[in-house]
């Protein structure tokens, strides 16, 4: 080979080698850069790991329960129970609570609820007119009688079906549902000849759950025991119903809430018809021990209970003349009662944070106050505002025409983009769901059906492990409830084990 091709080679392979070696310390370099990266980020993680994230905002809307183990499994029906016989087809009615169509329509939905849980064939009571209801209401306690007795002197012209409000179509998918249309004297005139089960339930003294845990159950009377609950010092008679039998709850400084199990108590009644007196099933406190329970009641009442293709037509004619996007304002009877030139201020500092008019200077304001000059704080401000009676139509009958106007006006606040106000109705709840927080997948706020896990006193602190002191205080606690639940069923057919429980509490008494 020539001199100059050999020399020329030999430089092309000193080229091809330095190249080969660079390439090579450059992927070495990157090798340990990489692997540098990688114990930075994990030093970081151990021991600074908000470091990591300074840039995500991440909100978390509830704080979790503290000190709480998990659950180890779903809690199972594993309480005491009664036989069951379903020869025929059974119902659920109720009194209707003495207040406005948003609690008459919280009852409903309760009604809903259990009816669906007992497999009964729903009697929905029709709504009355708040006004009337409660003029009957201040006549008949001057009187003596119990509020029950309000609805057997009620005209119905001053009543209105469900069914114009809800939509009874939908609802049918769910439960078997009859709309009752006529006056108390003829609900009870049809019904004459079945065999009644009454209850009765204040919520000053407790709560229902879904079932009543068997006595060997720790896990789920340790949630029972941490449950939150302030019972009133004394019965308010606006919202107590009146009933004939009281629980026998102990006189101490720190009271057990009364315990009641929807399915323990009422699933095995044999009567015709389960019927809540004095309207007891308006609460709003239900607490399931059952997460899917809980997960499904949810699901039926956002999935199943909606208004009237009416009501929402009418609705709509509202908010068009509102002009969207609006905010909404509700001055409450109980804001009403208070300072209401505080309450106003108090309002407008509150929208101020949430900053109102950056979306729109449109307010709508949900009161029942007649004098509009008690809210020019708001025009001040620049806020160009209007009032639920001036947008509701007319023509609407006048037996029911308050009624109708407060309950559209509710409704077109469920449309507002910011809301401020009490979230005390049920209505408001109902309208406002989507500003809901959530926990474990399922609503902890804004529902009725709350999962029991959730409503746990905040300082309560849940010990796992076997402690025997405290599972005999469980078991006393399983045996009052479990005497209360044989109590209410007398009179009644009872599975044999009830009455050598009731034996058992004779003894307990005694002793």
């Amino acid at each position: 080979m020539p001199r100059r091709k050999l020399v020329a080679h030999d430089q092309c392979c000193y080229f091809q080698l330095v190249v080969f070696c660079s390439v090579t310390t450059l992927k070495r370099l990157l090798d340990g850069v990489a692997v540098l990266v990688l114990i930075l980020v994990t030093l970081t993680l151990i021991y600074r790991p908000a470091a990591m994230f300074q840039r995500m905002k991440i909100q978390q809307r509830l704080e979790p329960l503290q000190d709480i183990p998990p659950l180890s499994r779903d809690f199972i029906d594993d309480g005491f129970r009664f036989t069951s016989i379903q020869e025929k087809e059974k119902f659920l009615s109720y009194d209707p609570p003495i207040g406005s169509w948003s609690m008459q329509l919280q009852a409903f939905e309760n009604a809903i609820i259990i009816s669906k849980l007992l497999n009964r064939t729903l009697l929905a009571r029709a709504l009355a007119s708040e006004p009337e209801i409660k003029r009957l209401q201040r006549l008949t306690r001057s009187t003596m009688l119990p509020d029950s007795k309000v609805h057997d002197i009620l005209d119905r012209n001053f009543t209105v079906p469900v069914s114009a409000v809800i939509d009874f179509s939908l609802l049918s998918k769910l439960i078997k549902v009859h709309d009752f249309r006529g006056s108390n004297q003829d609900f009870l005139s049809d019904h004459k000849n079945w065999s009644w089960y009454d209850v009765c339930h204040k919520d000053s003294t407790g709560f229902w759950v879904d079932f009543i845990p068997s006595s060997d159950n720790q896990e789920a009377w340790k949630i029972l025991e941490a449950q939150e609950f302030v019972p009133f010092s004394i019965a308010i008679l606006q919202t107590e119903p009146f009933c004939d039998h009281q629980l026998d709850i102990p006189a101490t400084s720190h009271p057990t809430p009364s315990i009641r199990g929807i399915i323990t108590e009422l699933s095995k009644i044999k009567e015709d018809i389960v019927y809540f007196r004095g309207g007891s099933i308006a609460t709003n406190d239900i607490r399931f021990l059952s997460k899917q329970r809980t997960e499904l009641a949810q699901k039926w009442t956002l999935n199943y209970i909606r208004f009237t293709p009416y009501v929402q037509e009418r609705t709509q004619q509202i908010i068009t003349k509102i002009n969207k996007p609006y905010n909404a304002v509700l001055i409450s009877k109980e804001d009403e009662e208070t300072n209401i030139s505080s309450t106003i201020n108090f309002r407008l500092k509150q929208m101020e944070k949430m900053k109102f008019k950056d979306i729109t200077n449109r307010l709508y304001i949900i009161t029942r106050m007649k004098n509009g000059t008690l809210f020019d704080p708001f025009r001040r401000r620049g806020y160009d505002i209007s009032f639920s009676d001036s947008l509701i139509p007319s023509g609407i009958n006048h037996f029911v025409q308050h009624d109708v106007r407060e309950l559209l006006g509710f409704i077109i606040c469920k449309y507002a983009r910011l809301y401020v106000g009490s979230t005390d109705s049920y209505l408001i709840r109902r309208g406002r769901v989507h500003e809901a927080t959530r926990r474990d997948g399922l609503l902890t706020n804004h529902v009725t059906i709350r999962w029991a896990v959730h409503t746990i006193k905040r300082t309560y602190r849940l010990k796992p492990g076997h402690n025997d002191t405290g599972q005999s205080l469980r078991t006393q606690k399983a045996h009052y409830i479990t005497c209360n639940v044989c109590k209410f069923m007398q009179g009644t057919e009872k599975h044999a084990l009830c009455a050598a429980l009731l034996s058992e509490c004779a003894k307990l008494r005694l002793n």
